[in-house]
């Protein structure tokens, strides 16, 4: 028994591994698209990289439980389709010996999303605001991409800007020019003392004295999933203070120590859904999981933060009991 339960974690190893790097590597450029297209500026290849390295964590704690289904699913059937199940029932060993390796898959991933969502996520999340935020500070010489303006300064200083060449991409009235000084305020570009190019002949031209031109208003909001364990807790605390309801903040909070128990859960309830003959089996308990959470997060407010969080994992853990107990090859 010993060893056919090393057989199959050594089996399922790679499987696993090759799942998890491919839901990873999408997911982070999944992440980091999505970042630099909310970003008010484009960050530079180097910002991205580093981006890329703080969605990792937050990437990793999500698909761990998908790739470990993935992997140890595949593995399971092949099995059944290979007759090696068949060998094992024929030794007189039920689904029974599959239950130790699947507590340890489920352990290391309950594990890995525990610390994640505790710890490295929001850690990561707060990183990556950083980063976009700071993909907004000029620097001499470099562009600077700011929604449809592209900024280029000879110095910069805590006054502002000098030597500004500037364009501006529209539909109407593109438009490039140049400016001896300029400054950045909240939501505008104030150009001062320069030259407005316009479309057509050369000598089209405008000078002024101050010009101002419309940018994004960067979101300076901490978002939820952001904060740490304590902030979000602080949160709450003066939320319910001032008489406010704090329901979806809590079932946040509460939801950082549920999901790892939720994804060791997934994890345990794959053996007995791999081995069934239709392959898609593994899959039902996570969208039914995930659509019962979506639904749960839009009433958290009504039905409390402690319901919204922990339903979905007690009626997930139901799941699990009466899956294996109704297996009738265990």
């Amino acid at each position: 028994m010993h060893t056919l339960r090393r057989q199959l974690l050594f089996t399922c190893a790679p499987a696993v591994a090759a799942a998890l790097l491919a839901f990873v590597v999408v997911g982070i450029v999944g992440f980091v698209g999505a970042r630099a297209l909310q970003a008010p500026a484009l960050p530079s290849g180097a910002a991205l990289l580093t981006l890329a390295g703080c969605a990792t964590p937050t990437v990793l704690g999500l698909v761990a439980p998908l790739a470990c289904v993935v992997g140890l699913s595949g593995t399971l059937r092949r099995w059944r389709q290979e007759g090696q199940w068949t060998a094992v029932q024929a030794a007189g060993l039920g689904g029974r010996v599959l239950l130790g390796p699947a507590l340890g898959f489920a352990l290391a991933v309950g594990g890995l999303c525990w610390v994640s969502a505790h710890h490295l996520e929001p850690a990561a999340r707060a990183a990556a605001r950083g980063l976009v935020t700071e993909a907004l500070r000029p620097r001499p010489g470099v562009p600077l991409q700011i929604g449809t303006v592209t900024l280029l300064a000879d110095a910069v200083d805590a006054s502002g800007l000098t030597g500004v060449f500037f364009a501006v991409d529209g539909p109407t009235w593109p438009r490039v020019g140049s400016a001896r000084a300029a400054s950045l305020a909240p939501g505008q570009l104030l150009l001062e003392s320069g030259v407005v190019h316009l479309p057509g002949p050369p000598q089209a031209r405008v000078d002024f004295e101050r010009l101002t031109l419309p940018l994004p208003v960067p979101d300076h909001r901490v978002e939820l999933n952001e904060r740490s364990d304590a902030a979000l807790a602080a949160l709450i605390a003066r939320m319910e203070a001032r008489g406010r309801d704090a329901g979806y903040e809590r079932a946040v909070l509460l939801k950082r120590s549920a999901w790892p128990v939720a994804a060791a859960l997934l994890v345990l309830i794959c053996p007995p859904l791999a081995l069934r003959r239709r392959a898609l089996w593994p899959a039902v308990p996570i969208v039914a999981y995930w659509g019962l959470v979506r639904g749960l997060d839009a009433g958290a407010r009504a039905v409390g933060g402690g319901v919204a969080a922990w339903l979905p994992v007690a009626l997930l853990g139901l799941a699990v009991a009466w899956t294996w107990g109704r297996w009738r090859e265990r």
